[in-house]
């Protein structure tokens, strides 16, 4: 059992940090919180991952496919989408594809004629003409067809995936389109 004169002459500091210490512990952690936040931050502002969300379909329909020599080979679909980078900061991209079961991409174009790369602003949209060939109607009709971008960073190329809506949120957005040209 500890006397009580021990107890008496015990400093009361006994055990606590040096102030410059807890200084460099305080400032350590609002350093890291910074950086945590800084970084979220720049995440969620798309500039490690590009932010483009298609906001409407600008138009499109059914169409005869056809080979060099104009022989009908099977049926398709053009589709006008607009998507717009919701980042903090410009996208350059350069190129688009689509990954979707029984849709081939056959051809894509920026704004019109515009070739890539394109560089669409914060805020700013491009509205891409895509034209596909349908390779299986029930699989087109199911599959939720979702545009790829390859977007041009200074560190290197990043793919960007943006899923078109439709007007009724279960169906996929080329759904209907795909039934008429099919013929459903």
């Amino acid at each position: 059992m500890v006397a009580e004169e021990a107890w008496a002459r015990r400093s009361p500091d006994a055990g606590a940090a040096p102030a410059a210490q807890v200084r460099r512990m305080l400032l350590l952690g609002c350093a890291l919180a910074v950086a945590v936040l800084g970084v979220a931050g720049l995440s969620l502002g798309g500039l490690t991952v590009p932010l483009l969300a298609q906001h409407r379909a600008e138009g499109g329909g059914s169409m005869r496919v056809a080979d060099d020599l104009g022989r009908p080979t099977g049926v398709g679909l053009e589709a006008k989408l607009r998507f717009v980078n919701e980042g903090w900061f410009p996208v350059t991209v350069t190129g688009a594809g689509l990954r979707a079961d029984g849709l081939q991409l056959l051809s894509v174009q920026a704004d019109g004629d515009h070739p890539f790369p394109h560089t669409i602003p914060a805020g700013g949209s491009v509205v891409l003409s895509l034209t596909m060939e349908i390779t299986d109607c029930a699989s087109a009709a199911t599959t939720r067809a979702r545009v790829e971008f390859q977007v041009e960073r200074w560190w290197g190329t990043v793919t960007g995936t943006a899923e078109p809506q439709s007007l009724f949120p279960e169906e996929p957005w080329q759904d209907f389109q795909v039934r008429t040209a099919c013929g459903q």
